[in-house]
């Protein structure tokens, strides 16, 4: 991600997971969702170029189940935040970690998630 320039970094918290599903009208979607959250990791970065804006997060939760009800909150999240559908957007759990891309490029992706991946649960926020 050599190309982006980082805007902002830290942690969101089981609160603001809270939040951030409230705002879309799934407060008790957010609820249960973060209730599992054991650290997480985001970045907001912008290509100097195009201008594009990139969102990359990086969450562990308790248990490869708490990762998954997380993975389908976000999912459901996702629909209601992009209503058209046309935002490039990754989300892929490996155990209990869900890794998370929105934005940029969508022909990126697949670069993008490589570096995400690389990601060590050291890095993640508490």
């Amino acid at each position: 991600l050599h190309d982006w320039d980082l805007l902002d970094s830290n942690t969101l918290g089981e609160i603001q997971w809270r939040i951030i599903f409230s705002e879309h009208k799934l407060k008790d979607v957010g609820i249960a969702a973060a209730a599992g959250w054991n650290g997480d990791l985001y970045a907001v970065l912008e290509h100097p170029e195009k201008k594009d804006l990139l969102l990359l997060i990086y969450s562990s939760w308790d248990s490869v189940a708490e990762a998954e009800e997380f993975q389908s909150a976000y999912n459901q999240l996702i629909r209601v935040k992009y209503l058209e559908g046309n935002e490039a957007v990754n989300i892929e759990r490996i155990k209990n970690e869900v890794l998370i891309v929105e934005g940029g490029d969508a022909n990126a992706l697949a670069g993008i998630m490589s570096f995400a991946r690389r990601v060590h649960r050291k890095d993640l926020g508490r």
